[in-house]
């Protein structure tokens, strides 16, 4: 059947089902949970009464949902109960409006208590119901509580493999089986004396980062530590060695000595921890003369085994994993979305049976990845008009990316990615696999805080490194693309590719880019069949474009059939334009 004959197909499902669909109107402002919620002037008020509608009447496939202009919510719409009739299709509000109606993660935190006064700062508490994931300051992320408060610790010794560790799950589906890369880590590391606990204090309840690799950092929960062994759960995604660099958060202690407002959560009492750096008036109260709110709600909107779903004109904020989580969600359209401050990714979509769009929408400062999509054959994606900032947590006072894959992390599906503005991301901005084409987008100022790293990525695994891989006929474009570092790449690592085909990309035409400010413009590693022509690169600090095998022996000859012309390059600093 054609594209075009499975397009009328669709439509045709989508008019009948919504043939008979209803717009219910919510308010924050406003309505009125007691009104029929069927017109503007008798719209609901409460996400409370959403959900009490779809586990008792149902809505039906088709139905629209509209958020008032400027209305706010500290709540989020959760469509995974199976056991009503249907979700709707629609989330959505006017297109014009001034301040777009909010979905928000967080809640306002009042009524502390003073704990301790510091010589220039003051610890409060406040008892909660539930976790918290991030803490906001006047509307600005402070960091968990850390050890030491700049630089790293170090592993003292190489660890080893472990036959009752295992790797993680997804916290929001444990029956998830993405796992991009194989986990091949260790549930344990040996530190060295560079740790130094104080006296009657534990590492148990705190958080471990660690970077087992130049372009991959784990975090775990601390389960135990003695005798120089630091141990918890599920297992590392390489294996920890010595030298690796980590850091540990979350525990009171380390809220001895502060440099700068800093949180620390007790799970097992249900208590925050606050301290507060005095400003030029003296102490400061989160009572009276500031504000402060904590992630407590896992996603802003999620939704599992359903279809033709639309989200557009709306905000959400301060979510404590994903701004929107989807699963198994059969043709996905998210427009003019505003996300900001997740504590994991913006938006997460696994399983995408036939289509996702993403256009026109913001995804602004996401701790993790802004767009994650995973696991589909044979999708249509389109990711067009974004701007993408901030990505995998480029503020250094908050910590370093953390299991973070890409800005725009599209490995795993064919995607047309095009006409998106991606800045600022702690590694990669792009991240694709085949058959796909990543046009006229400017990625900026990717790579600042990991390595080994790309503005724009792309690679492909055979089932063995050894055979040679054929010409694929899925070929992918990375065309008329501007990827830049500002300063030259002063903010980057030293590892850092503008443009990155990495083992066995296959069949990649490259052309007509504009690459600027990396370690290398153009980086070709174990890769066959690719096409590198009319390009510009100039000001790369080490090479404009560069061609890699692996030292190993065994990789000998996995790079040929590369046809690189007609390029324009300025080697203004380098004195090796292209390097074999």
């Amino acid at each position: 059947m054609s594209r075009f004959s499975n397009f009328l197909l669709v439509l045709l499902l989508f008019v009948s089902a919504s043939a008979g669909a209803t717009t219910y109107y919510i308010d924050s402002v406003n309505g009125n949970d007691n009104a029929s919620g069927l017109e503007e002037s008798l719209a609901w008020q409460s996400f409370a009464k959403v959900k009490s509608f779809k586990e008792n009447q149902g809505f039906q496939l088709g139905d629209t949902i509209k958020l008032a202009c400027g209305s706010k919510w500290n709540d989020s719409l959760d469509f995974r109960n199976s056991s009503y009739k249907a979700f709707p299709s629609i989330i959505t509000a006017d297109e014009n409006c001034s301040e777009k109606p909010t979905i928000i993660g967080s809640d306002r935190l009042n009524g502390w208590t003073q704990l301790e006064r510091k010589e220039s700062a003051t610890i409060y508490y406040k008892d909660l119901d539930s976790s918290v994931s991030q803490l906001f300051v006047n509307g600005d992320a402070i960091r968990m509580a850390r050890y030491p408060k700049s630089g790293y610790l170090h592993v003292s010794s190489d660890s080893v493999s472990q036959d009752d560790c295992f790797p993680p799950v997804d916290a929001i589906d444990p029956s998830s089986s993405f796992a991009p890369h194989k986990y091949v880590g260790s549930c344990y590391f040996s530190s060295g004396n560079d740790l130094a606990i104080p006296e009657n204090e534990s590492l148990s309840g705190a958080f471990v980062a660690i970077r087992t690799a130049e372009y991959w950092i784990d975090r775990r929960k601390v389960a135990s530590n003695s005798n120089g062994i630091v141990e918890w759960e599920n297992k590392t995604r390489y294996m920890p060695k010595a030298g690796h660099n980590y850091y540990l958060e979350n525990k009171l202690w380390m809220l001895n000595e502060v440099t700068q407002d800093e949180w620390v959560f007790d799970a097992q009492i249900g208590r925050v921890y606050l301290a507060l750096i005095d400003d030029s008036l003296g102490p400061r109260d989160p009572d009276e003369n500031i504000t402060v709110d904590a992630s407590v709600r896992d996603y802003g909107i999620i939704a599992m085994d359903t279809q033709d779903i639309k989200i557009s004109n709306i905000a959400i904020k301060h979510s404590a994993n994903h701004g929107i989580y989807l699963k198994s969600v059969d043709r996905t359209e998210i427009h003019n979305v505003e996300i900001s401050e997740s504590g994991e990714d913006g938006i997460y979509q696994l399983l995408i049976p036939e289509s996702i769009s993403i256009r026109k929408s913001k995804i602004i400062n996401s701790r993790r990845d802004a767009i994650k999509l995973l696991e589909s054959d044979s999708a249509e994606v389109n990711i067009e008009e974004n701007l993408v900032s901030g990505s995998g947590v480029t503020d250094f006072n908050l910590g370093s990316p953390r299991e973070s894959y890409a800005a725009i992390f599209a490995e795993d599906l064919s995607a047309l990615i095009k006409n998106n503005t991606v800045i600022e991301s702690g590694y990669i901005g792009v991240r694709i696999g085949l058959g796909s084409s990543v046009i006229q987008n400017i990625v900026s100022d990717s790579c600042i805080a990991l390595s080994d790293c790309g503005g724009i990525y792309t690679r492909h695994h055979p089932r063995s490194y050894l055979d040679p891989w054929p010409l694929l006929a899925d070929s992918s474009i990375i065309s008329q693309n501007i990827v830049t570092n500002s300063d030259e790449g002063v903010h980057t690592q030293s590892s850092s590719y503008g443009i990155y085909l990495d083992d066995w990309s296959n069949n990649v035409a490259v052309k007509q880019n504009t690459v600027s400010g990396y370690s290398s413009g153009i980086l070709i590693h174990l890769a066959q069949n690719n096409l590198v022509r009319e390009n510009t690169l100039y000001g790369n600090k080490n090479q404009q474009i560069y061609i890699t095998e692996n030292l190993d022996p065994d990789y000998e000859g996995m790079v040929y059939n590369n046809r690189i012309y007609s390029n324009n390059i300025f080697p203004t600093k380098v004195q090796t334009p292209i390097s074999l």
